[in-house]
């Protein structure tokens, strides 16, 4: 489960809401690629990578749909630190810039892990006391 809640914050930080809500769609809604693909205006293999992201975290469909259910209600407590003005995505920790969303997660795991960590961290704390503690 931990891998699992680490790549779901990541997302987060990145301000990766597709990636989140097509994970969503999938494992706790259970809805097809193609009809995610639609609704969230994506490729079927954007959300097929996804989906394989998320099962190679989890380890399993039922693993990836029970942490899913538990985590998704907490992931609102992360920041986001990667924010989009135009066509450039920006890191608001560093000031470090891209023309392409998919270099951020990287960005995030080599520069600000310990701001990763501690996120994972605030989920799992507020995961484990049922979501009494505000994160």
């Amino acid at each position: 489960m931990a891998h699992l809640v680490e790549y779901l914050v990541l997302l987060r930080l990145c301000n990766n809401r597709t990636g989140i809500r097509a994970a969503e769609m999938y494992f706790v809604r259970n809805m097809s690629k193609s009809e995610i693909a639609r609704r969230l205006g994506v490729t079927k293999d954007t959300v097929r990578g996804y989906v394989l992201r998320v099962l190679e975290k989890a380890g399993s469909h039922r693993a990836a749909a029970a942490g899913l259910k538990l985590v998704l209600p907490h992931l609102g407590r992360v920041r986001p630190v990667v924010k989009r003005s135009g066509s450039t995505y920006i890191c608001e920790l560093c000031g470090y810039t891209s023309a392409h969303p998919s270099t951020t997660p990287v960005h995030i795991m080599t520069s600000h892990r310990d701001a990763l960590e501690q996120a994972v961290l605030r989920v799992f704390e507020v995961v484990s006391s049922g979501g009494a503690r505000a994160g």
